[in-house]
């Protein structure tokens, strides 16, 4: 049976950074969450499902759209050449390639008795899963499904809500819509749980994780290497979701704009 010991960090903002942020490009663009690979290239998820990518200067590369009946929950786009598209209503994740061409597709429910959430890349190929049914995370072969290991949640204190995954620097962070982020090892041990409430979505950069305040004005920053430590950065303008790369600020804003600053000193 796998382990849990918690440990619990509820989020005080420790410091604030009043941090001067010059426009440098914005463009029309109707979207609901905005994305980055590992090269700094950005992609837009529209209402409707289409995905959108753009390089570091704002300038459109390539667009994916499918005929579904449905929407996808997310995108995970952290591997530009395995960009994974989930779509929880239908149980399917589909895979694009480097020009966002469809790669592979896979319906979960050939693969478990199981109703997943949430579902994430890893970095050795394999799948990060929570299935809400029975309220396990698993990591599933997705050639053929198969169960390489599982571990039940049903011994925290309440109904974990699952709604994404995410496998960042040797730890699997999970969006839990009743509690905030619990960050898991490789082994199933539920190492923390930083409790906030209204997280829409999680970003990493460099040894950090951040989240959007609930009112989309600021940016709460925590260190992966001391997760006490917790920086909130004011935005320039509201957003609906953002790419935070240190120098650069990458926003959604309400007014279907994608906008592109730097840090002004």
């Amino acid at each position: 049976m796998w382990s849990i010991w918690i440990l619990t960090v509820c989020v005080f903002l420790q410091s604030f950074q009043e941090t001067k942020w010059e426009l440098k490009k914005k463009v029309g663009l109707e979207g609901r969450s905005l994305n980055a690979d590992s090269q700094e290239n950005l992609y837009c998820l529209s209402e409707l499902g289409k995905v959108a990518r753009y390089d570091s200067t704002l300038v459109n590369t390539a667009q994916f759209s499918l005929n579904l009946l449905n929407t996808p929950s997310y995108i995970e786009t952290w591997n530009r050449l395995n960009v994974m598209l989930f779509y929880k209503e239908s149980q399917q994740i589909i895979f694009l390639d480097r020009f966002l061409q469809l790669r592979n597709e896979y319906r979960l429910q050939d693969f478990q008795n199981a109703y997943f959430t949430a579902v994430a890349t890893s970095a050795n190929g394999t799948l990060w899963a929570f299935d809400s049914s029975s309220l396990r995370l698993l990591r599933l072969s997705p050639q053929n499904g198969e169960v390489l290991f599982d571990w039940f949640l049903n011994d925290l204190d309440y109904y974990p809500e699952v709604i994404f995954l995410r496998e960042f620097e040797n730890f699997l962070f999970a969006l839990d819509a009743n509690k905030g982020i619990l960050i898991f090892d490789f082994l199933g041990n539920l190492l923390m749980t930083i409790e906030q409430e209204a997280i829409q979505a999680i970003g990493f950069n460099k040894g950090e994780c951040y989240f959007l305040s609930a009112d989309g004005n600021q940016l709460n920053i925590i260190s992966l290497s001391d997760f006490s430590k917790v920086t909130s950065l004011r935005l320039p303008q509201n957003a609906k979701s953002v790419v935070y790369l240190g120098e650069k600020l990458y926003l959604l804003n309400l007014s279907n704009e994608l906008c592109y600053y730097n840090k002004s000193y």
